[in-house]
């Protein structure tokens, strides 16, 4: 039973009703389903007016004596109404008098719905699709693999341990999962890669402009100041030459409801929901070149080549899809719904209690 008035005693006089019970969302949806019917409802309007026995209620409501029993049962365990053993004119029966008038729901703050945040870590070889223009190439942790500068190379099968990919022109595309459950909503999506310009040898006052598009909608350019070469970078094998690019910057794409962003700063008008992303199709995360760019060419560091410990890397954050006040409205659709058993009286029959 639910914790407002307490049962009384066997012949103890009837207290009044409490006027106002303050109920805990907690608590809520049993008393909310007693209440998803008809006939509940009208056996509480009845003894609103004057407690009855079960034998009156039954004639007042048109139900059998056993199905109205029930109906008193089930208000009875959640605090609606009381019961008390009176004398009756065959033994003992059951007054039912109500137990609260007025129910004060108290529903959660308007706080945001919890979040749920998916990464998933792309090796850089694992590209979907690939064009590239001298100066092109890739190596592993240990090696560049040759011949370079040819672009039928990037489908040798040594592609899926590369760590450091370069090209003048064209784009790399990556095929990420959607893990969005089904019913969440996203909310803000982040894609981080490390990046250099692309210059021969290296040249660290060149820039180039990459541009990232998903799901072919264009996010924004980030401009890269140069072709990074002078030092070492904290993961790049001791094997590469002192003439070559070692490093590059750690560069965010993000799109929420507001916009997108380069590295925080605002990128263009494209939102989380011009996206369109769904659990039903990948996502796809294209790096390139726009046609009317200055400048071009990029290399593309995987965890254990530069200076960050990641290949590319998607962050996809989602969120309920209905705030806690509208999932709970759906909660209580539900079970307040009523059961089959509770859609239609049942006949009328002989009862044990007077």
């Amino acid at each position: 039973m639910i914790g407002w008035p307490q049962c009384i005693r066997e012949d103890a006089p009837m207290a009044k009703p409490s006027s106002l019970f303050q109920l805990p969302l907690s608590q809520a949806l049993p008393v909310l389903k007693a209440l998803a019917s008809d006939r509940r409802c009208m056996i509480l309007e009845v003894v609103a007016e004057a407690p009855r026995t079960i034998t009156e209620l039954a004639a007042l409501v048109e139900l059998d004596q056993a199905t109205v029993s029930q109906h008193v049962s089930m208000l009875e365990r959640v605090g609606l109404v009381i019961c008390a053993s009176v004398p009756g004119a065959r033994g003992r029966a059951r007054m039912v008098h109500p137990a609260v008038n007025n129910i004060l729901l108290h529903l959660p703050g308007a706080a945001e719905p919890p979040e749920e945040e998916h990464v998933v870590d792309m090796p850089i070889g694992l590209y979907t699709e690939i064009q590239v223009v001298p100066n092109c190439g890739f190596a592993t942790a240990n090696e560049v693999v040759y011949p370079i500068d040819i672009p039928s190379t990037f489908h040798h099968p040594q592609r899926t341990e590369a760590e450091l990919i370069w090209l003048s022109d064209g784009f790399i595309e990556y095929c990420f999962p959607c893990q969005i459950a089904g019913d969440h909503t996203p909310r803000r999506l982040e894609v981080s890669a490390e990046l250099c310009s692309e210059a021969y040898e290296y040249d660290e006052s060149y820039p180039s402009d990459v541009t990232l598009w998903i799901n072919g909608r264009e996010v924004g350019t980030a401009r890269l100041p140069g072709d990074m070469g002078a030092r070492y970078g904290r993961l790049t094998p001791e094997w590469v030459p002192v003439y070559h690019t070692k490093y590059g910057f750690l560069t965010t794409w993000s799109v929420d409801d507001q916009g997108s962003r380069v590295n925080q700063s605002d990128a263009g008008d494209v939102t989380v929901d011009d996206l369109e992303l769904s659990p039903d199709r990948p996502i796809v995360v294209r790096f390139g070149f726009k046609e009317n760019g200055i400048h071009g060419g990029m290399n593309l560091f995987g965890a254990r080549f530069g200076d960050h410990d990641q290949p590319v890397r998607l962050r996809l954050v989602s969120a309920p899809a209905y705030s806690p006040a509208e999932q709970l409205l759906r909660e209580m659709r539900t079970a307040l719904t009523p059961s089959d058993g509770e859609r239609a009286p049942r006949g009328r029959g002989k009862s044990r209690e007077s």
